[in-house]
């Protein structure tokens, strides 16, 4: 059985398939579920027993910081072409609060594929639409999202750190 890291380091690894989960439930709609990837002869892609429709789509401006910077926000380009999304954009407030799931694993790994597997995929990025960036409205409808940290009056940890709480490491007693 193949890894996702050993796939991913082959000279001519799978192909890489990105799925999305647009979760409006907090505005009132419902869950839905896209795929950027061509789909070839297929309707749609199975993965964990869910079907993705091909819908295209761009995200720019995914970005990982350790030098503990504020987290970017990236930007979602959903095609408007054939007014897919307008009933539900008109519907839900211009989806601003849907939570944007992105996954990502390589198409052997999908219900379709030869080593099914809905355990195998790269580290899960969520996003929260917060904005509707100026855009032609009949071709395209962009996004902007934020991480999950970058929350106006979040702040962490969200509870006080005791040693009598479930964090072990904390003593009473400053070493010295």
């Amino acid at each position: 059985m193949t890894t996702i890291v050993q796939e991913a380091n082959k000279l001519n690894p799978d192909t890489y398939v990105e799925f999305f989960d647009f979760d409006a439930t907090k505005i009132g709609g419902t869950t839905s579920y896209y795929t950027n990837t061509p789909t070839g002869s297929f309707t749609h892609i199975i993965w964990r027993g869910q079907p993705y429709s091909p819908l295209p789509l761009i995200v720019t401006g995914y970005e990982t910081r350790a030098d503990g910077s504020a987290p970017n926000r990236p930007t979602i380009s959903i095609s408007n072409a054939n007014k897919f999304l307008m009933a539900a954009v008109l519907l839900y407030g211009d989806l601003i609060g849907t939570k944007v799931v992105r996954w990502r694993t390589f198409y052997k790994f999908t219900d379709n594929g030869e080593e099914a597997n809905p355990n195998v995929y790269f580290p899960v990025d969520e996003y929260l639409i917060t904005r509707k960036l100026p855009s032609s409205f009949k071709t395209e409808l962009k996004y902007e999202m934020t991480n999950a940290l970058d929350r106006p009056g979040l702040r962490l940890p969200r509870r006080q750190v005791l040693r009598d709480l479930g964090f072990p490491g904390v003593s009473r007693v400053r070493v010295r």
